[in-house]
């Protein structure tokens, strides 16, 4: 299992999950919610959902990564 940040998958992997969660939740969903049902969809260990971005403890790696994810794909969607 996932220990540390390098064993997160990359946001860009991210593109298509996300966009599935918006399918099916609708674009007025909130962050907790996509996130939440990211992980589902990419059926990921719930280790690898908790490793912490920095050591502050007050945002995970996962976390970080899907937000670079949504903001690329705003910016796609933009063009």
């Amino acid at each position: 299992m996932p220990t540390d940040r390098s064993d997160i998958v990359q946001y860009h992997k991210m593109f298509i999950p996300t966009l599935e969660a918006l399918e099916s939740l609708g674009c007025s969903v909130n962050i907790d919610e996509l996130n939440a049902r990211v992980i589902q969809i990419m059926e990921l260990p719930e280790e690898m959902c908790n490793v912490l971005h920095k050591d502050d403890g007050t945002q995970t790696e996962f976390d970080y990564r899907l937000a670079w994810a949504r903001t690329y794909l705003k910016k796609a969607r933009s063009y």
